[in-house]
């Protein structure tokens, strides 16, 4: 998967069904490719749709609680990703799915600068914490 790719989870161990079908955009952490396990389908978009639109969608529609029942198991959910390609929603025309991409586009961007930023100071805490506990450093 890469930056702003859309992934979802396939398998749930919750019998409530409280993380399959849900979709996940991933963010731009600086890392070009990111694995994931087969648990995890990427959801590919058409090339007249943008990936910021289909995210929004799937997100804050009935997406998930309408695919979500179809998954079926005994211990472990599956989800069957023809489900989610049979999934039929309402799509407003070109423009306004283009202005809609331009005013979401720009809150991803700040979301991740914003999940990069915090990363980099939860990566300074863990460094400094140690020496402040075990007296290295002062706050005098």
């Amino acid at each position: 998967a890469k930056p702003n790719d859309i992934i979802m989870a396939a398998t749930d161990m919750t019998q409530e069904r409280a993380i399959i079908a849900r979709p996940a955009r991933v963010p731009n952490m600086g890392i070009e490719e990111f694995v994931f396990s087969m648990d995890l389908v990427k959801i590919t978009v058409k090339e007249d749709y943008k990936e910021s639109f289909i995210y929004s969608l799937l997100k804050y529609s009935d997406f998930p609680h309408v695919v979500k029942q179809f998954a079926n198991g005994a211990n472990v959910l599956h989800l069957s990703p023809k489900v989610i390609d049979e999934f039929e929603s309402l799509i407003p025309p070109e423009v306004i799915r283009n202005k809609f991409v331009d005013i979401v586009s720009p809150i991803h961007e700040a979301q991740d600068k914003l999940e990069r930023k915090n990363d980099n100071l939860k990566k300074q805490r863990d460094l400094i914490l140690p020496k402040l506990i075990s007296g290295k450093i002062s706050l005098n």
